[in-house]
């Protein structure tokens, strides 16, 4: 019986009611449809501004030869946690690099080394930041060419690092021919 009442209730109402149903349907809809495109583009912005950390090895014979970290990204990279071999560097300096090549049974007078650092931000689109490089002395032993080589098998390198938007991302350099 209510049913009947609430049926008999609304078929005696004027156009104007029904427009005023209809718009306000319509309006809800807009404002869910609204709320999706908000999301996308947040997520879109998020992915817009997003960093890429590389890292690469260059070995062809000269004194470029060496690792390499780039940032591929369209975003800044900050520097979250920094580990070599398993042990983390908060703060990875040429003394560092030096105990890491001898540990290693490298010759560390055959590299240059690069720091690297917690809470350092790498640039969109940063290229060749060395971190290990062959000297550019003129006087280097051929060795040092095939300890570049090694180098790559005896180091495991893994950098944590966060997006502008504090989204976590890893990277590691795992060379294992």
């Amino acid at each position: 019986m209510n049913k009947m009442y609430f049926w008999n209730y609304l078929k005696g109402k004027p156009s104007t009611f029904w427009f005023s149903l209809l718009s306000l349907v319509v309006s809800a809809l807009t404002l869910i449809y609204l709320i999706k495109q908000v999301d996308l583009s947040r997520e879109h912005n998020r992915n817009s501004v997003k960093p890429y950390l590389n890292f690469y090895a260059i070995a062809v014979g000269n004194n470029k030869d060496g690792l390499y970290l780039s940032n591929e990204g369209l975003g800044p990279a900050l520097i979250t946690e920094i580990s070599i071999n398993g042990k983390r560097y908060p703060d990875l300096r040429s003394s560092d690099w030096q105990k890491i090549t001898k540990e290693t049974g490298l010759t560390y007078s055959c590299f240059a080394f690069g720091a690297l650092k917690e809470k350092m931000a790498i640039r969109a689109g940063a290229d060749d930041v060395p971190l290990i490089v062959l000297s550019k002395s003129t006087d280097l032993p051929p060795t040092c060419y095939l300890e570049s080589l090694a180098l790559q098998e005896k180091i495991i390198l893994k950098v944590k690092y966060t997006s502008m938007y504090k989204e976590s991302e890893e990277t590691a350099l795992l060379f294992k021919f």
